[in-house]
């Protein structure tokens, strides 16, 4: 009885180790692939405008802003990417109710027509393993 006992705890005792040695070898992977944790990635997960929807009066301009984001919800300042290949893409749904003219992570919606569209706003980022393309989008309602 007192091996069987003893055989049970040692086996028990080395699969706690085992587990817990897996635990802590996998949370030392680096798994993410925009380059958060590398020195040279720069660690934007996500392009966000911060809001769901605008709405316009017929000929309102109003000026909305793109956010670059870390997986930890911090703002990456664009300027702080210097020697990152980055594009800034905007663009309406319907050029006909609203159009949208941008210089990078800012843009101007001109309201044309009634009607609900979306502006949408896409950024990449290129620089070796650290590319990076989000897109996010804002319901633009004209009235």
């Amino acid at each position: 009885m007192s091996i069987s006992n003893t055989f049970k705890t040692t086996c028990i005792f080395f699969l706690q180790v085992t587990v817990v040695g897996l635990l802590v070898f996998s949370a030392c992977g680096d798994n993410d692939v925009t380059g958060a944790n590398d020195n040279e990635g720069h660690g934007v997960v996500e392009v966000n405008f911060g809001q769901e929807y605008i709405v316009l009066d017929l000929g309102e301009q109003k000026e909305l802003s793109a956010f670059l984001l870390t997986a930890e919800g911090d703002t990456v300042d664009p300027s702080n990417l210097e020697g990152y290949d980055i594009v800034w893409e905007w663009w309406s749904t319907n050029t006909d109710v609203f159009t949208v003219a941008h210089d990078g992570k800012n843009g101007t919606v001109s309201a044309h027509d009634e009607g609900e569209e979306y502006c949408i706003v896409e950024v990449t980022i290129l620089e070796g393993n650290s590319n990076f393309t989000g897109r996010d989008s804002l319901s633009v309602m004209v009235f």
